[in-house]
Order: C-alpha cells, then structure tokens, then sequence
C-alpha cells in the first residue's frame, strides 16, 4: 500500500455578493505521480507454481479534477 499520493489544493475567498458568501477553487489529484499499484500476491499453496506472484493491478491511472463552488 502506498499513501501520500493523492493531493487537494483549495483555496477560499470571501466575495461581497452578499454576507456570508464565499468562492472556493478546488483541485484534486488521485495517482498524484502516476506510478502502477500492483495488487496482493497469491496466497494459495495449492498451486506452488503461482503461490507468491502478482498478477494484476488495482486503482488506476492519474486522476485531475477542477471544481468551482459558489455557497452563499
């Protein structure tokens, strides 16, 4: 398991609209430096010829999504 490889950048402004109105712009990044997650080895002992070896991947490639809010 790898961690600290997702990050969010937010940034909140006061508008004058009306009292109590804020403006956020939003940035999320999922896979921040894209690197592959391979999943669990096998576990069964069944098999000796596979027993240890990765065979697939989980998550996926890198993710970026904008967002604006307007709350008022």
């Amino acid at each position: 398991m790898q961690l600290g490889e997702d990050f969010s950048l937010i940034k909140q402004t006061p508008i004058k609209l009306t009292e109590g109105a804020n403006f956020e712009i939003r940035m999320d990044v999922i896979n921040l430096f894209n690197r592959t997650r391979l999943s669990d080895p096998q576990t069964w002992v069944n098999d000796p010829s596979s027993f240890g070896q990765i065979f697939g991947k989980t998550g996926g490639p890198r993710v970026i999504q904008l967002g604006l809010r307007l709350s008022f």
